[in-house]
């Protein structure tokens, strides 16, 4: 049976489309394990007095499990993640040379989710 360039091109994009619409088993394990690292880093930093410094880390573990949440396409866990940070320090915006637009985005759409919400409030 002879292709046509036509039928030819469009038997490789499908090819193509089919391969890359796959899960890719080596990616979902990197995230997998990256995950598990940081819920152990999350489960030793909550161990410690609170200080400066691990604020800071905790930040870092909360912001890297939204970036991880993304590329998994879970937004509302990765937007969860994210309001954590944002409830305690509410101006906080990931830093862009570490983070892709993709978090960035997101923490601007959470950080205005948060401001609509109602806050607590006590009285003494």
């Amino acid at each position: 049976m002879d292709l046509t360039v036509c039928d030819e091109l469009e038997e490789r994009a499908v090819r193509v489309s089919e391969v890359h619409a796959r899960p890719r088993p080596a990616a979902a394990h990197a995230l997998d394990r990256a995950e598990r690292t940081l819920q152990t880093a999350l489960g030793y930093l909550r161990a410690l007095p609170p200080s400066a410094a691990r604020w800071n880390d905790l930040r870092e573990v909360h912001t890297l499990r939204a970036w991880i949440e993304l590329k998994r396409g879970h937004s509302a866990e990765a937007e969860r993640e994210l309001q954590a940070v944002m409830r305690v320090e509410p101006a906080f915006a990931p830093d862009p040379r570490g983070y892709p637009p993709a978090v960035q985005r997101l923490a601007r759409d959470s950080a205005r989710k948060l401001k609509k919400e109602p806050t607590g409030q006590r009285n003494v």
